[in-house]
């Protein structure tokens, strides 16, 4: 229904932008018709139609988010448009009102008719600059706290990374099934998963030969390659925070977990290394 109600404002604008800009350009242009006869030319019609279309020029230039905030730059958007605006406008009803008059139309009406075809195009122009400009709210819910560990994802990391080499796990580690809610769990907790477990055993034994050109230390990534926490995958998230909140004295080297992580997501260790500094703030 929304869409529906969307889609049926858009096109009232743009129909009633289309009438009252058509029959403006259409009455300027018959009227200089009527007052130059057959000496009309091309030049006439020009500017006689452009006066509509100099107003609806200037109410997209007057709402424009391009204006500086300077005083100066402020002082000349409101006095420019609303003069130039104003006087094409004026120059339109003009056109309008002595045609209407020429044709024996009622003072009042050859008066109120040329606003009411202009203020029609104006209105539309305004509700489709109106609706361009809307942007979407950014989302500001608070993101969960580091400590927030998903309990299941713990489970799993400790039953897969304690099987035997060359055993199949039967879930893919990068396979998360239904979602669960975030519980919060103390250092005691996951310090007494890590040991029970021997979670880092297995990171251990597969980090026996890695490759030359993964020791080799990264450099400090710029700032237009800094990435956010909401932005590290959930299920990476979860083993990095796993690896941080483990015993510091058995845990393996973070250089030697870049590399493991970076095979297992198919990266490169210096965005597992950015993954975790961002987990760090």
């Amino acid at each position: 229904m929304s869409k529906l109600s969307t889609a049926w404002t858009g096109a009232v604008a743009y129909v009633s932008l289309l009438t009252g800009s058509g029959l403006s350009v259409a009455g300027n242009v018959a009227d200089t018709f009527r007052t130059r006869g057959e000496a009309t030319d091309g030049l006439d019609i020009i500017l006689a139609g452009a006066w509509p279309i100099l107003v609806i020029l200037t109410i997209e230039m007057f709402v424009s988010r391009r204006w500086a905030p300077s005083r100066g730059f402020q002082t000349l958007r409101w006095f420019g448009c609303l003069a130039i605006g104003n006087l094409a406008m004026l120059v339109s009803w003009l056109h309008l009102h002595d045609l209407m008059a020429s044709r024996g139309q009622l003072p009042l009406v050859a008066m109120a008719g040329p606003l009411a075809i202009d203020g029609m195009a104006i209105m539309a122009t305004g509700l489709i600059l109106s609706t361009r400009g809307r942007v979407a709210k950014p989302d500001t819910s608070p993101l969960p706290e580091p400590t927030a560990v998903r309990m299941d994802d713990l489970d799993r990391l400790s039953m897969e990374l304690s099987e035997p080499a060359g055993v199949q796990p039967a879930t893919p580690l990068t396979v998360v099934h239904a979602p669960s809610a975030y519980v919060p769990v103390t250092q005691e907790d996951l310090d007494d998963r890590m040991d029970s477990a021997d979670i880092w055993a297995r990171l251990e034994a597969d980090l026996d030969s890695p490759e030359p050109v993964s020791a080799v230390p990264v450099s400090p990534a710029p700032r237009s390659n800094e990435v956010k926490p909401e932005s590290v995958p959930a299920d990476a998230s979860c083993l990095i925070l796993a690896w941080m909140f483990s015993d510091p004295a058995t845990r393996p080297a973070a250089g030697d977990v870049d590399v493991l992580l970076a095979a297992e997501f198919g990266r490169q260790p210096r965005t597992i290394r950015r993954w975790r500094d961002a987990l760090k703030g």
